[in-house]
């Protein structure tokens, strides 16, 4: 035999070796797959690791689904703030326990090897007041939410979407560093209490310092990580989550565009990535004249117009000088929006889960909803008064998940190329990035400013939309009224609204979504 034959013949065993191992691995990736609430730890077979060193490979190999996922670790912050040193600096959970994140960082020979970053903020509801949060720290599901206490060190989140280090379920941010912040606040990521606010005031038995938490760690990962070197961050989050990401970009955008010394840095590219938080809250439609079906119902809003003094929240000084009479409403990202400066991609579910379950009334009523959600995102992403970029992903599901579910991130499919969620999100950044749409296109997926699955037909399929028998939406019960209903029955719905519809909302004096607004 030949030398080159028998390399050629080594050469074949190899790859052979390669795609056997890389099989193994995706096997082990998808059984590791897990809600994010859970506190199960991806652990990996020694002999994986033995074969890819047999092999020459490392752990960040090229062969990116062969890349290994490995855990998060977390970093409590013992109760201070890494941003101030006084005694007011505390960052705590709801029940005084240390807060804190968990993080998977690219590096090689203890250097940091990429210059992308996501961060995302965890969801999960809020309450309002002693009673409500005594309710919530109480029940089982819902304390994980309130308390560090049984936070375990390390946490996995194999395949889940936008946390993947693998480029088959995450291909154009496998190798960021990954942030995910646990929410123990309670509070829309709003809070700015301080310890001693919360010793004087005998009606709340907690903390609330959801502001001063994702702060803290922006803080952290800055002195710590170097985050200002950043050519690119994320900041994403589900429902609350959503609500937090939007209220604190731009105070991460003026973080990351200063030096140490005030001097300005390089201007990274930071968006804003919220899903599930698009609410119509019950005022909106009592001052635009609207009937009230096509808003949230006054009881489900009526926690957060409590909440936000009960929390201290620290919101937009520009936002609450145009709310005066109704400073909650800055909670609300369709009042929030025009006072933030940074890009948004919003993904919003047109029956969002959540809402759906709270009408709890007709199919007359989920589409007036689902029109309400089209044409007020599609307005916002059309205005040209507004500096940034916004671009609205509205898929005719019923759903309540986000982007760190891979049947999401990429599973699901819109119209307009039959866009993955992942590659809006890069048509998005490579946008911002040149300002060229020519060069922001990702294979079939253009850039655009609006993806939705518009159409005239009730009964047409979309094949990709989550399951909502799936695990991971068992903390948000399924209604039997919102099963039983024929349009949506079976999550293949499209809403009645067509493309060009303007919105019976929108008025030149609106004070919801004048976008002229700083």
């Amino acid at each position: 035999m030949s030398s080159q034959l028998r390399v050629r013949h080594v050469y074949t065993f190899l790859v052979a070796c390669q795609i056997t191992l890389c099989a193994v691995t995706m096997a082990r990736n998808t059984i590791a797959i897990s809600d994010i609430g859970s506190d199960s730890t991806d652990r990996r077979s020694t002999a994986t690791g033995a074969a890819q060193m047999a092999l020459g490979w490392s752990s960040d190999h090229s062969t990116s689904d062969c890349r290994e996922e490995k855990p998060f670790s977390l970093r409590l912050f013992d109760g201070r703030s890494p941003e101030r040193e006084d005694s007011e600096s505390a960052v705590l959970c709801n029940d005084g326990t240390s807060a804190g994140y968990y993080h998977r960082l690219e590096t090689r020979e203890g250097r940091m090897t990429s210059d992308k970053w996501v961060i995302v903020l965890d969801g999960g509801l809020y309450c309002h007041d002693n009673a409500s949060c005594a309710r919530r720290y109480n029940e089982p599901q819902t304390k994980g939410h309130m308390s560090s206490a049984k936070w375990p060190l390390e946490r996995a989140f194999a395949g889940n979407g936008l946390l993947s280090s693998s480029e088959a379920t995450n291909p154009y941010l496998a190798t960021a560093n990954k942030i995910f912040v646990p929410y123990c606040s309670s509070d829309l990521w709003s809070g700015d209490m301080s310890v001693n606010d919360s010793s004087s005031q005998s009606s709340s038995s907690f903390v609330f310092m959801g502001a001063r938490i994702i702060r803290a760690v922006i803080a952290d990962l800055i002195q710590r990580q170097n985050l200002r070197d950043a050519s690119y961050v994320v900041l994403a989050g589900n429902s609350a989550g959503g609500v937090g990401a939007t209220l604190h970009l731009d105070y991460l955008r003026d973080k990351l565009q200063l030096k140490a010394n005030g001097q300005r840095a390089r201007r990274p590219v930071v968006q804003g990535l919220p899903s599930s938080a698009w609410y119509i809250p019950h005022s909106f439609c009592q001052q635009e004249g609207q009937p009230s079906s096509h808003c949230l119902p006054a009881d489900v809003t009526r926690g957060v117009r409590l909440g936000v003094s009960t929390w201290q929240s620290k919101l937009p000084a520009a936002c609450l000088a145009h709310h005066t009479a109704d400073p909650w409403s800055c909670l609300f990202l369709i009042t929030l929006r025009p006072f933030v400066q940074g890009d948004l991609i919003i993904l919003q579910w047109m029956y969002d889960q959540f809402v759906a379950e709270d009408i709890s009334q007709n199919a007359q009523h989920l589409r007036a909803m689902a029109t309400t959600v089209s044409t007020t995102l599609k307005d916002v992403s059309r205005n040209t008064a507004h500096p940034a970029l916004t671009v609205s992903i509205i898929p005719a599901c019923v759903g309540h998940s986000g982007v760190t579910d891979s049947d999401v991130w990429m599973g699901l499919k819109v119209k307009h190329g039959n866009c993955t969620v992942a590659q809006i999100v890069q048509t998005a950044y490579l946008f911002s990035k040149t300002k060229s749409r020519r060069a922001s296109r990702v294979g079939s997926c253009r850039f655009r400013k609006l993806y939705t699955n518009f159409c005239n037909n009730p009964n047409v399929a979309n094949p990709t939309c989550p399951s909502l028998t799936r695990p991971d939406h068992v903390a948000i019960k399924h209604s039997s009224q919102l099963a039983s209903l024929p349009q949506i029955s079976g999550n293949k719905h499209c809403t009645l609204s067509p493309p060009d519809q303007q919105s019976p909302f929108v008025s030149q004096n609106s004070p919801w979504l004048d976008l002229r607004h700083p």
